[in-house]
C-alpha cells in the first residue's frame, strides 16, 4: 500500500452549513485533494463480520474500517483536528480469529520499494509486490481489489473480477542510514521479490482502511462563498485486502543454476529464495494498539506486535519444461544468511504433480512451466522452538538434470553511468534519492542492490555562470539548468548465466526523499507534522507528490530474447526511461571454463540364463555409461556394434532400453540391426550411471564380439575410457542321454562302474557329421569336477536310441564325475574339431 496519510473530510450537514460562505474552504478543501490526503465521503454502510460462504469474493464493504474513519472540522480561517482514527488497517476477520494470517500465491506484477509511506506507522518503508493469484485463490480479494483502479463506481455492478492482491512488509532501512543495507533489515534484498517471479507469501490478512473506494450515492451542489460545490454523498466505502505485513516469503525465479548431478554445468532451473521471520514494523503494532501509535508515539506498553512462526508452511514450486523424457529431478537447499540455526531444512518432494497454477498459459513475463511435475515444499518449524525474532532462511534450487543443447552464456552486467533528466525537485533545486533500487531478474545471488552503495561521488563542472558540485544521490541534481545529471558508478555488477530464448530484465524502484522521511525510526512523530510536511513543501513541489516522497519513475528494460544473439548486444548498453534518466552498463561475456567438459566411461557385460551361452537362446548385455565431471555432457550417443564367427551367422537383436541411475523407468534407444544398435541417451548426471540393456539370441556356435563406444558434443576429457567390449563364446546346444535305454537315468554314487552317455542326433544336429575334441560329463552344479576321459578310448558311433541314426556315446568312470548322491542333473560340455562348442544336460537319479 502506497500510505498516504488517510485523513478523509466527512462533511455531516450541519458542518457543510458553516462552511458556506467562508473564504477558507476552497483554499484548504485546494490543499488537502492536491496533497491526496482528503477525500468527501458520505457514511459507509457495514456488513456482517465473515464472508458469506456463496461468495467468489470478500465484501469489501463488509470490514471495520469505518470506525476508524478520520473526521476533520474545517472552520472559517484555520484547520483543527477534532478527531482523529486509525489511519490503516484492520483484520479481514478479527485478530482473534484462525484467518488472521492467510497465504497467497502467484505471478508478481509490480515490486517496488513505497515511496510515500509514513512515519506514524511504519518503521521504515515497505516493500510491496503485487501478486496475481493462482486458480482458486480469489477468496482472499476483495470485490475492489486491482484491477478495480478507479476511485469511484457507480454501482457493485461494475467491479470486473478482482485478480491481484499486494504483499507488504517493512524493509527495516530507515531513511536515516544513508548508505549500507540497514542495520537489521526486516526484509533483506537477497529475498526481494522481481517483476514476472512467482512468489508464495504468509501473513496478516488485513482491510486496507487508508484507500476507501466509493460506490454509488450522488453529487449535491452547495454554495461555498458564492461558488458552487458538488459534493458526493450517500455512497458506500469499498475497501481491499492485503497480506501485510507478511511473515513468510519464497520468491521463485527463473534462472540458471548449477544442480546436484549437473556439476559445473548451469541447467534452467526454479531458484526459491525462502524468508521467515515475525517481525512486520510498526503497522503490526498498529493493528494491536490502534490509533496510539501516531497519536503517542513513545508509549511503553505496546511494544512490538511479533507473529508466531513456529508453523506448518508448504508452497509449490513450478519448474523448469522437463527437456527429455529421461530427465530426472534433482534439488539443492543451503542456508540463506542471516539464519538462526533453528529449524531442519525445507522437505522437497521429488515427484508431486503439476498444480493448475504451473499449467498456465505462457505469461506477459515468459514464464511457461513444466505441465507434469512440481515440487512441494514443506517447512515444518512446529515444536522446534523458534521464536518471532529469529530468522529462518533458506535457498532452494529446483530442476531437471539435462543440459541445454548449447552450454549458456554466462554474462557480466556492470552498472557505469547515471544521466539523470529529472530530479523531481525545480530548479536550481537537488534531489535525495539514497532509496534508489536496481535488480536484476536472472541473478542468482543478490538479485537487488541499494545504489547509493556503488556510487562514486561525480563532479559537476556546470560552467563559468553555475557553482560546480559533487554529484551523489543525497545531493543530487539533473540535467537541466546548471546541472549534468552524471553520477559514476564502480558496479553493482551482476554475474549469471542466461536461459536460451530468455531476456534479462533491469528493474529499478526508488523515490526522491523529502520532508516526512527525516521521521522514520525515530518515533518521533505527531499528527501535526503531516500538516507541517504537506504545507511547507507545497510551493515547491507543487506539479509532484506533495510535502511527501516523489516516486521516481519505475524501470522495467529487458535485453535479449527470442531470436536475438546475445553476442550482437556486448558492450555499452544505455537503458532508462525517456525523459527521466539513462543508466550506461557494461555487458560481457565471461569464457566458459569447464562447463561444457565431461569424463565418460564405458563398461560392456554380457550374461546369460545357464552356464554356457546356447545357440537360440538370448544373451542380455549390459552397458554402463559413468561420468565422472566436472560437468554435465551433451547430445551423449552409445554405438554398440556386433560381429559374430561365422560372419554369416549375425546374431538378432532385440531392441535396447536405457533408464537413468536408480530410476525404474526405462526408455527405448530406437531400432537395432543384426549388427548393433544405436542410443541416444542424451546426458549422463555427474557422478551417476546410465545403464543400458539389449537381449542378443545367437545364430550359431562360435565367438561372438559385442563392442559399445560412447560420444559426445561436448569435451570429453578422456578418451581412453569411452569404448569397452565383451566376447561371447556361443555353444551348440546337443541332446544328451544318460544311460540310454534306461527311463530313470540312475547313477549310484558309491560304488565303481562306468555311466554312458550319448550325444544323440536329432533333426536339427547329425552327431556323427563332428568329430569331437573334448568332452567333460559330471555334476551340472560343479563344472570343475567334471571328468573328462572316455574311459573306454573314445566316442563310439551307434545307434542307442534305435532311431536308425548313428549317435555318439561315451562312458566316464562315476566317482570322477563330481556327482554326489543327491544331484539331480549332468551335463555335458565340450568343443568339437572345427573349434565350436558343444553343451547338453539331462536329469539324474542318484542311488547308493
Amino acid at each position: 500500500m502506497c500510505n498516504t496519510p488517510a485523513l478523509e473530510v466527512s462533511f455531516a450537514t450541519r458542518e457543510v452549513a458553516a462552511l458556506k460562505g467562508s473564504i477558507r474552504f476552497l483554499e484548504i478543501a485546494a490543499f488537502l485533494l492536491a496533497v491526496g490526503v482528503a477525500t468527501i465521503s458520505g457514511s459507509g454502510v457495514q456488513g456482517s463480520k465473515s464472508a458469506r460462504a456463496d461468495a467468489v469474493f470478500v465484501d469489501g464493504s463488509d470490514s471495520e474500517c469505518e470506525q476508524w474513519r478520520v473526521e476533520l472540522d474545517l472552520l472559517l480561517t484555520s484547520l483543527s483536528i477534532t478527531s482523529i482514527a486509525e489511519e490503516g488497517w484492520v483484520y479481514r476477520n478479527g485478530q482473534e480469529t484462525a484467518e488472521r494470517f492467510r497465504e497467497a500465491s502467484g505471478v508478481v506484477t509490480k515490486s517496488k520499494v513505497a515511496h510515500n509511506d509514513t512515519p506514524g506507522n511504519h518503521y521504515s518503508h515497505d516493500w510491496n509486490a503485487d501478486i496475481r493469484v493462482d486458480p482458486g485463490q480469489t477468496n482472499i480479494l476483495s470485490n475492489i481489489n486491482h484491477p478495480n483502479n478507479s476511485d469511484w463506481v457507480a454501482s457493485a455492478a461494475d467491479f470486473v473480477p478482482a485478480d491481484s492482491i499486494e504483499m507488504e512488509w517493512e524493509t527495516g532501512i530507515t531513511p536515516g542510514e544513508i548508505t549500507g543495507d540497514g542495520a537489521s533489515p526486516i526484509l533483506p534484498r537477497w529475498v526481494l521479490p522481481n517483476l514476472g517471479d512467482r512468489i508464495w507469501t504468509d501473513g496478516h490478512w488485513v482491510f486496507d482502511c487508508g484507500h476507501a473506494k466509493k460506490v454509488g450515492g450522488h453529487y449535491e451542489t452547495i454554495d461555498v462563498g458564492g461558488n458552487p460545490v458538488n459534493v458526493l454523498v450517500g455512497y458506500t466505502n469499498y475497501f481491499r485486502t492485503e497480506i501485510h505485513p507478511a511473515r513468510a516469503l519464497a520468491s521463485m525465479r527463473s534462472q540458471a543454476a548449477t544442480l546436484p548431478g549437473t556439476g559445473t554445468t548451469p541447467v534452467p532451473v526454479t531458484a526459491t529464495d525462502l524468508y521467515i521471520h515475525g517481525r512486520g514494523g510498526f503497522m503490526v503494532q498498529q493493528l494491536v494498539c490502534g490509533l496510539d501509535i501516531i497519536l503517542d508515539s513513545n508509549r511503553s506498553d505496546c511494544g512490538s506486535e511479533l507473529a508466531p512462526i513456529d508453523q506448518l508452511f508448504d508452497f509449490d514450486v513450478c519448474l523448469p519444461p522437463k527437456p527429455a523424457d529421461s530427465a530426472t529431478l534433482a534439488s539443492r537447499v543451503t542456508v540463506g544468511p542471516g539464519d538462526s540455526g533453528k529449524g531442519a531444512d525445507p522437505v522437497v518432494a521429488q515427484v508431486t504433480p503439476a498444480g493448475e497454477a504451473c499449467t498456465l498459459p505462457a505469461d506477459e513475463y515468459g514464464n511457461v512451466f513444466d505441465h507434469g511435475a512440481m515440487h512441494r515444499v514443506t517447512v515444518d518449524l512446529r515444536n522446534t522452538g523458534i521464536q518471532p525474532t529469529d530468522i529462518y532462511a533458506r535457498r532452494i534450487v529446483s530442476g531437471w538434470v539435462y543440459p541445454e543443447a548449447q552450454p549458456l552464456p554466462h554474462l557480466s552486467l556492470a552498472l557505469n553511468l547515471l544521466d539523470l533528466h529529472e530530479d523531481l525537485e525545480f530548479d536550481p533545486f537537488d534531489a535525495e534519492m539514497t532509496f534508489w533500487w536496481m535488480g536484476v531478474d536472472r541473478a542468482p545471488v543478490d538479485e537487488w542492490h541499494r545504489l547509493v552503495n556503488w556510487e562514486i561521488p561525480t563532479y559537476d563542472d556546470a560552467g563559468w555562470a553555475c557553482f560546480g558540485h559533487d554529484n551523489m544521490l543525497e545531493d543530487m541534481d539533473d540535467d537541466g539548468y546548471c546541472g549534468n545529471g552524471e553520477l559514476k558508478f564502480s558496479g553493482p555488477e551482476w554475474d549469471f548465466y542466461l536461459r536460451h530464448a530468455q531476456p534479462f530484465t533491469v528493474h529499478t524502484s526508488g523515490f526522491e526523499q523529502d520532508c516526512l522521511d527525516r521521521y522514520f525510526g525515530s518515533k518521533e512523530f505527531e499528527i501535526s507534522t503531516y500538516i507541517v510536511c504537506y504545507g511547507a513543501n507545497f510551493f515547491f513541489e507543487l506539479t509532484n507528490d506533495h510535502g511527501n516522497n516523489d516516486p521516481i519513475a519505475l524501470m522495467d528494460a529487458s535485453v535479449g530474447g527470442s531470436g536475438i544473439d546475445i553476442q550482437t548486444l556486448l558492450g555499452d548498453i544505455v537503458l532508462g526511461v525517456p525523459g527521466k534518466f539513462d543508466f550506461h552498463f557494461t555487458l560481457a561475456e565471461i569464457p566458459l571454463s569447464n562447463e561444457d567438459t565431461a569424463d565418460l566411461a564405458v563398461a560392456k557385460n554380457c550374461t546369460w540364463a545357464g552356464e554356457v551361452a546356447l545357440v537360440g537362446q538370448p544373451a542380455t548385455c549390459t552397458l554402463t555409461v559413468s561420468n565422472a565431471g566436472p560437468g554435465l555432457p551433451r547430445n551423449v550417443v552409445i554405438t554398440d556394434s556386433m560381429s559374430s564367427v561365422p560372419a554369416s551367422t549375425a546374431p538378432t537383436v532385440g531392441t535396447a532400453h536405457f533408464r537413468v541411475g536408480n530410476d525404474s523407468t526405462t526408455y527405448p534407444c530406437g531400432p537395432s540391426s543384426s549388427t548393433g544398435f544405436s542410443c541416444n541417451i542424451g546426458t549422463v548426471p555427474v557422478g551417476g550411471v546410465v545403464t543400458i540393456t539389449v537381449q542378443v539370441t545367437p545364430r550359431a556356435a562360435g565367438l561372438l564380439t559385442n563392442a559399445a563406444s560412447v560420444a559426445t558434443s561436448s569435451t570429453d576429457s578422456n578418451a581412453a575410457n569411452n569404448s569397452s567390449s565383451a566376447a561371447i563364446q556361443v555353444y551348440l546346444p546337443v541332446t544328451i542321454d544318460i544311460q540310454p535305454g534306461s527311463s530313470v537315468n540312475s547313477v549310484n554314487t558309491s560304488k565303481k562302474g562306468l555311466v554312458p552317455v550319448a550325444i544323440l542326433t536329432t533333426s536339427e544336429f547329425n552327431a556323427a557329421a563332428l568329430s569331437v575334441a573334448t568332452a567333460c560329463f559330471g555334476d551340472a552344479e560343479a563344472p570343475l569336477q567334471r571328468n573328462c576321459t572316455d574311459a573306454q578310448g573314445g566316442p563310439r558311433l551307434t545307434d542307442v536310441d534305435r532311431d536308425r541314426d548313428l549317435d555318439l556315446l561315451f562312458h566316464y568312470e562315476v566317482l570322477l564325475t563330481g556327482i554326489d548322491f543327491g544331484d539331480t542333473r549332468a551335463c555335458m560340455i565340450g568343443t568339437f574339431a572345427n573349434g565350436t562348442g558343444f553343451y547338453g544336460c539331462d536329469v539324474i537319479r542318484t542311488v547308493k
